[in-house]
């Protein structure tokens, strides 16, 4: 039967506004400038979440505070998920020109929501943003207000959130006092899952765009600022929210959030699934549609990389029949990961480790009927660069000192300068070097290591200056990657464009092949995906992911090193893991 609008009701009780389907119900407080969110039992999920802006200047303004507040019920549409009913619940607080405008889309079938936030500039001046918080339910001005409530304990809620860092990615067990993103950090996250192991209710969040503001959560628990028993406790520490980077909002201009899913009806894995469904239709990401594997040689701790190792290498793949890929196992490609460089972003070879080039490198590669993938850092060089002095405008620039910025790189402390992706002459810079590994060198497949970026501009644009002074630091980051995608498709060779350390939700739609490991392991034994935390936070991380591997990208688990001693039930476990993701695994 045809879905119609009329199968939700909307309704409005004095200050109560009611949308309402056969799975869900939201409930918006007008009075209070809050919503609940309440599943087709009629227990609240979400308790008395509101909206919260904060300007440059440190005022924070938020739904709850005293105002305006108004709704409009809009004619049903529809979008790429089917037909829908949009509301918008607006408020102005006295004394403010700004207007928040929380746009609710609900489906009359579906069991999730999708939300939007607009700030509106009502004032003759311009202001400044701090910060969207699209979904708070935290403590306000030191008062308790509302919380996620999933029927059982907090202490037996598992979370799963979706960061670019170990430390706060992977699976978390609740428990008093505990605390993500407490201090409201940049530390990105894009979704998530909050399971009772009891009621075996879950909730299900995320921003379904990546296109200009930095995406965060911040999530805790505190037991002993809420009444009553353990059971009737809730998550009361949860928000959903933007980084705004000071952008100046001028009079009359409306700036919108990323939207935000939200799916409590469904089971977990489901409403997940439901999740990267949603971000495939509005990212349209790129695929390989096909699982090949590989051999990756680079510098370890124990050793370098040389051109006679990766020649050795390569006979013992070959006569091992290892390149065949219809053996199970078999090898399409030999990548020479880092360490090939004289130095970074020189793309000139070491001559010690590779006195005839990397391209003769290549070449004996292809000789043995095997594709060649090199891996290379577009955007930064060596801090001492023969580049950087040559044209210091290619690069960002220290917002107070007006001169190249530099990074110190966590993997060997080196210092890189970074270039500059919104100016020409950097743009030109990154074109003609990319297109040397591939043309000049006949690479087949090009590794980008954005670790400069993700580290440098993505986690504080603020201390950076760029050419084009319009762009966020997601925009920035997007910039670049549609670079490199540009170069590729001008290109008439079939080229793969894949990458590393790069940050998941911003890469959607930009890189074919994606290595979203980076940071949840290391090494196994002596050799790769060590951790000190054992393999089991490292599978419960990877397979978390699962629903979005295929749905947004081709996943690459990373390269898993066999070195002695190797826990060799371990290493087969990895590439269990990585078979079942239908991505790329790369041994070395």
């Amino acid at each position: 039967m045809k879905e119609e609008a009329g199968d939700l009701a909307i309704s409005r009780q004095g200050s109560q506004v009611i949308a309402k389907n056969n799975l869900f119900q939201i409930n918006f407080d007008l009075s209070k400038g809050t919503w609940n969110y309440i599943d087709k039992t009629g227990y609240s999920i979400i308790r008395d979440a509101y909206t919260k802006i904060i300007l440059q200047d440190g005022t924070v303004l938020t739904t709850l505070d005293s105002g305006d507040s108004e709704f409009i019920t809009n004619p049903a549409t529809e979008d790429e998920s089917g037909i829908c009913q949009p509301i918008t619940f607006s408020h102005q607080p006295k004394g403010h020109g700004v207007q928040t405008h929380l746009y609710l889309k609900c489906y009359p079938k579906k069991p999730y929501v999708v939300l939007t936030v607009g700030v509106k500039n009502t004032h003759d001046a311009p202001i400044a943003l701090e910060q969207i918080s699209t979904i708070d339910v935290s403590p306000h001005n030191g008062k308790a207000k509302g919380g996620v409530y999933l029927g059982g304990a907090p202490s037996g809620y598992h979370t799963f959130l979706d960061m670019n860092t170990p430390t706060a990615s992977g699976l978390k067990e609740i428990h008093d006092g505990f605390r993500v993103n407490e201090d409201a950090s940049t530390t990105s996250c894009y979704n998530g899952v909050l399971y009772d192991t009891e009621s075996k209710r879950s909730l299900v969040f995320g921003f379904l765009s990546f296109q200009k503001w930095w995406s965060a959560v911040q999530m805790g628990y505190d037991g002993d600022t809420q009444r009553g028993k353990e059971e009737n406790h809730g998550v009361n520490h949860w928000a959903l929210y933007h980084k705004c980077e000071n952008h100046i909002c001028h009079q009359g201009e409306e700036v919108y959030a990323e939207p935000v899913y939200l799916n409590f009806a469904h089971q977990g894995w489901e409403a997940y699934n439901q999740y990267a469904e949603m971000v495939r239709h509005r990212v349209k990401p790129k695929s390989l549609n096909r699982v090949f594997s590989g051999w990756c040689a680079q510098d370890s701790e124990d050793e370098t990389i040389n051109a006679s190792q990766i020649s050795e290498q390569i006979e013992q793949i070959t006569k091992n029949r290892l390149p065949d890929p219809s053996v199970p196992g078999g090898f399409e490609y030999v990548q020479i990961g880092k360490g090939w460089e004289a130095s970074i972003g020189s793309y000139q070879a070491d001559a010690q480790k590779f006195p005839s080039g990397m391209k003769s490198v290549a070449d004996q590669i292809h000789a043995k009927g095997l594709k060649a993938g090199i891996r290379f850092a577009p955007f930064c060089v060596e801090a001492n660069s023969e580049l950087l002095q040559a044209h210091p405008e290619y690069f960002l620039k220290e917002r107070d000192k007006k001169k190249p910025a530099s990074i110190v790189l966590p993997e060997d402390g080196r210092e890189v300068a970074l270039l500059d992706v919104s100016q020409p002459g950097a743009q030109a810079h990154i074109r003609e070097n990319t297109r040397k590994l591939i043309d000049e060198w006949g690479y087949d497949l090009v590794k980008a290591d954005l670790l400069a970026y993700a580290i440098g501009p993505l986690t504080e644009l603020n201390n950076f200056v760029t050419h084009d002074t319009s762009l966020t630091a997601v925009e920035l980051y997007r910039l670049g990657a549609q670079l490199l995608n540009q170069i590729i498709d001008e290109n008439e060779k079939e080229v793969v464009l894949a990458a590393c350390n790069t940050c998941r939700g911003l890469s959607i739609g930009d890189f074919a092949l994606n290595e979203t490991s980076s940071g949840y392991g290391g090494y196994i034994g002596e050799g790769a995906w060590e951790s000190p935390q054992g393999l089991r936070p490292i599978a419960n991380a990877h397979t978390a992911h699962l629903p979005m591997y295929g749905n947004a990208w081709t996943n690459e688990f990373g390269t898993l090193a066999i070195n002695e001693p190797l826990p060799l039930n371990e290493a087969l476990i990895a590439l269990t893991m990585a078979g079942l993701s239908g991505g790329v695994v790369t041994c070395g």
